[in-house]
């Protein structure tokens, strides 16, 4: 019997031609003709890493949106924070004297709302979308002013997911004192 020169259907891959070459014979073994075939499977799988891209692109567009998001709420409440605060210093401002054995400050309810009303008329017009001056605003002890407020933000890309807004709120205190010299 005369043996062909050629290699059998079985190993005419790429990877059988590798294994053909290492192993320096025209014939392989049957189990290095299936490892050749299983490597063959391996390395001829061409997969993509389109979809591996897209996932981790939308998850990092949802993390960047996400810290926006949260930032822009977060930069809207300290600017509450500071206009009550400023309010509440105007309201401070608004208080009539005490007299008696020792002079002070007197600040009411009323006038310390007042007060505080006027001050956010002036300052924040068009600053936020539904700004509150909340009930719990005025004078507890009667020599200090808590304002408390309350409005509507409507983060820049949140805005089609929540149409009415997140609702922030701030509270400021501040004592009114009296320095006689």
């Amino acid at each position: 019997m005369k043996r062909r020169s050629g290699t059998s259907p079985a190993i005419r891959g790429l990877a059988g031609r590798r294994l053909l070459a290492l192993a320096g014979a025209r014939r392989a073994s049957p189990a290095r003709r299936l490892a050749a075939a299983r490597r063959d499977r391996i390395w001829a799988d061409s997969g993509s890493v389109t979809p591996l891209a897209i996932g981790l692109s939308v998850i990092a567009l949802a993390l960047i949106v996400t810290g926006v998001s949260v930032t822009d709420l977060y930069l809207a409440q300290r600017k509450l924070f500071a206009l009550a605060d400023s309010a509440a210093l105007s309201a401070a401002d608004s208080f009539a004297p005490a007299y008696g054995d020792a002079p002070g400050v007197r600040l009411s309810d009323e006038g310390v709302r007042r007060a505080a009303h006027d001050y956010l008329e002036r300052a924040a017009p068009h600053r936020f979308d539904e700004l509150h001056l909340e009930p719990a605003s005025g004078s507890p002890d009667g020599r200090s002013a808590r304002i408390a407020l309350s409005a509507t933000v409507r983060p820049v890309l949140l805005s089609p997911f929540l149409p009415g807004g997140v609702e922030v709120r701030a509270h400021s205190s501040v004592r009114g004192g009296l320095r006689l010299e």
